[in-house]
């Protein structure tokens, strides 16, 4: 019976932006017990195809041998990773047991995207004065993923301070509406000849 196993991070499709990434899984074998677990990972297409040897890229196709614990893992090193955003990376691991019994999982993809996103914020606009009525008005706004491989903006978050009287009223809420177009109608009370903070 051969063993089986997954790679349970990066998830499948998964955008990552860390300095090093740290792929996890599981590994199990019902009778002799994992002997080996190695990883593939590699990048391009077709002929332009390369493979990540632990040291540096090569064409040809290399298993690298990893931790045999449940969860095992492997850092995929700075060196490994692009220093322009947008790569796109390929991995699978392979299990062999004790009695020689090998288990390959199917390729599971995640990029590689530190191309940070740029928001805006639309309303209130800065260094505004705002009576009762104004500031009723749902805050609002923009946000968008740029770069040719964007993966796109998954939430934008606002926080609110009162930098008169040194407090924050609300920290990293979800906007409402889309990323691309944003909104949020505060649930607050605002004090008098206060100045205040919006940050997204």
């Amino acid at each position: 019976c051969a063993p089986s196993g997954t790679i349970t991070y990066p998830s499948p499709n998964q955008a990552v932006s860390s300095a090093t990434v740290l792929m996890t899984g599981s590994a199990t074998d019902d009778l002799s017990g994992v002997n080996l677990i190695q990883v593939e990972i590699s990048t391009g297409l077709a002929g332009s195809k390369v493979y990540w040897t632990g040291a540096t890229w090569s064409a040809s196709q290399t298993w690298i041998s990893t931790t045999t614990a449940n969860p095992w893992f492997y850092t995929i090193p700075a060196l490994a990773l692009p220093a322009t955003s947008g790569t796109l990376y390929y991995l699978r691991t392979q299990l062999t047991d004790v009695a020689t019994n090998l288990f390959t999982t199917q390729v599971t993809t995640f990029t590689y995207d530190t191309q940070v996103p740029v928001v805006t914020i639309s309303s209130p606009a800065t260094g505004g004065y705002y009576s009762t009525v104004i500031v009723s008005t749902p805050f609002a706004g923009s946000s968008v993923d740029n770069g040719a491989k964007a993966t796109g903006v998954s939430t934008v978050t606002l926080t609110l301070q009162d930098i008169t009287g040194a407090s924050t009223l609300f920290s990293n809420v979800a906007a409402g509406g889309t990323t691309a177009n944003w909104s949020y109608n505060p649930a607050v009370s605002f004090t008098d000849d206060h100045q205040y903070q919006l940050t997204a």
